[in-house]
């Protein structure tokens, strides 16, 4: 995180003098001059830091604020005042640094009221023309398309507390993995590797579910078993991860292909294997709790002793705010996660305690969070598969 972070920062600490002090009069002017105003709700609370609207602060934050300062990104109304983190009234380097102490644990966030009243937009479409600065002649004209606003990202790298936070320490499934895998990275041209983490659970004495997300393009993949009593059992190498097609050829952003599984050499049949079913969209008439039990690699800002943890939270089935609560291949529940679970089981008890996954965690957004929804397809690419023997 620390490495992801300097990256950003070095980018941005690297911009000259005059760019910075740009930078700065186009955020006060952006802060100040722009039409169409955009208010707040008066009630509205965020936590310090959370520049993103996601829930949390972690490092997606630190990367949408160095991305607002290196114009990748911009933002109006109430992300705009999200991005002020010292709310000194201009968004700068200080900004950033302040996201970064959060993120790192240096600094402590906390609740704060919005009191959003930006007369800010996003871009638009602009034309310049080009000289040449030596002899005054016009080298052409070319346009720049505005660059996407700065938003709650519904990308699998967000995760969140819904309300308080419920969740508690759970080493009680054996099933539960821990994944550890690579990526190469390339930012402003930089490239880096960064190691992941993620969540699988055991289906099969040599397989274990996940989210795709978590392996497209990943390498040097491990999965570690724990103990009852929270310490680690074993790690070992993963043999082979299986995608699908229209996911890699895709968006991270669709989560109707959000699944994998990895195939792995040691037996696992001494460890709990999950059972996977598929619930009827009648299951909304019980209004069952919603299960997640997954790996808790980033901090909430109101439980910090729950990272680097397994974890089980439990909800409810949630409307996502346009009138969804089950779809097809999506589920939306109010049960909370954070970085690092992504690929847990979502499951569901009877009344006999007997537990059934029903989907696969992927992300979150402000008020919900939503995996894949297990369907005859899942089910398919996981038991009928010859592939994966």
């Amino acid at each position: 995180m620390n490495l992801y972070s300097g990256i950003f920062y070095q980018g941005v600490n690297s911009m000259n003098s005059i760019t910075k002090r740009l930078l700065s009069i186009t955020a006060a002017c952006t802060l100040c001059f722009s039409a169409s105003p955009l208010t707040a709700n008066a009630d509205t609370y965020y936590y310090k830091g959370d520049v993103n609207n996601s829930g949390t602060v972690d490092v997606a934050d630190v990367t949408a604020i160095t991305q607002y300062l290196r114009g990748i990104l911009s933002a109006d109304g109430v992300y705009a005042e999200r991005l002020d983190v010292n709310r000194d009234y201009v968004i700068d380097d200080k900004d950033l640094q302040e996201v970064k102490k959060i993120v790192i644990g240096t600094a402590q966030t906390k609740s704060v009221r919005s009191v959003n009243t930006e007369m800010t937009t996003g871009q638009e479409a602009t034309s310049y023309r080009k000289y040449n600065a030596q002899t005054g002649a016009s080298l052409g004209t070319y346009g720049l398309m505005p660059v996407p606003n700065i938003s709650a990202s519904r990308s699998a790298n967000t995760r969140n507390i819904i309300g308080d936070d419920e969740r508690v320490i759970d080493y009680s499934k054996s099933g539960i993995v821990r994944l550890d895998y690579k990526k190469i990275i390339t930012n402003n041209s930089v490239s880096m590797t960064r190691t992941f983490t993620g969540t699988g659970f055991i289906v099969g004495n040599h397989k274990i579910v996940t989210a795709a997300h978590c392996l497209n393009t990943a390498f040097d993949v491990t999965y570690t078993l724990y103990n009852s009593d929270g310490t680690e059992k074993a790690t070992y190498n993963a043999i082979n991860y299986h995608l699908p097609q229209k996911f890699i050829s895709g968006t991270n952003d669709n989560p109707d292909y959000d699944y994998a599984v990895v195939t792995v050499a040691e037996d696992l049949s001494s460890y709990q294997c999950f059972n996977v079913g598929v619930c009827r969209d009648d299951i909304l008439d019980l209004e069952p709790n919603v299960y997640i039990t997954g790996y808790a690699g980033n901090a909430s800002p109101a439980n910090r002793n729950l990272t680097r943890n397994i974890v089980t939270g439990s909800g409810k089935f949630i409307d996502d705010g346009s009138g969804n609560i089950i779809s097809s291949k999506v589920l939306y529940y109010s049960t909370d996660t954070v970085g690092g679970t992504s690929g847990a089981p979502i499951y569901v008890k009877d009344s006999n305690g007997v537990m059934t996954v029903i989907g696969i965690h992927r992300g979150g957004f402000s008020t919900y969070n939503w995996g894949r929804r297990i369907d005859s397809n899942v089910l398919h690419f996981i038991y009928n598969n010859d592939e994966l023997n």
